[in-house]
């Protein structure tokens, strides 16, 4: 039931339904963005960081600049607080190939405000090399 309604949310914000909501408060903390190597030439890149209403929101580029095609399944993006306390964990199962210099697009929402985030990190254990 969850992933339906995370779907229904996806497909909103990506069409443009949704109510335009001035509020929304964009990450200007000092989280890092830069290129991050998750596997031998594949890196991730966190392309925004947004909170609304109840809701955060996290928008990853991931890219292959192998000459072969790898498979992600499941992995986990934590965030931490300037404690270093871990406030929240979004753990999407991507499933996708991806293509040789090819990237992908994964964005996806929990209901929790994520406000007081410091630092992300991503742990990718299911990474496969396909011939």
């Amino acid at each position: 039931m969850k992933k339906i309604i995370y779907s229904i949310m996806i497909i909103i914000l990506l069409t443009g339904c949704a109510k335009k909501n001035n509020n929304i408060v964009k990450n200007n903390i000092d989280i890092d963005t830069a290129d991050k190597e998750i596997y031998e030439n594949v890196n991730i890149k966190l392309d925004k960081f947004y909170f609304q209403e109840d809701y955060t929101t996290i928008n990853l580029i991931i890219t292959n600049d192998n000459d072969y095609t790898i498979n992600i399944g499941n992995y986990k993006v934590l965030v931490y607080d300037k404690e270093n306390n871990l406030i929240g964990e979004f753990n999407p199962n991507l499933e996708e190939n991806i293509n040789p210099h090819s990237s992908t697009n994964q964005m996806f929402s929990i209901q929790d405000d994520l406000k007081g985030a410091n630092k992300i990190e991503y742990e990718f254990t299911d990474i496969t090399k396909i011939q």
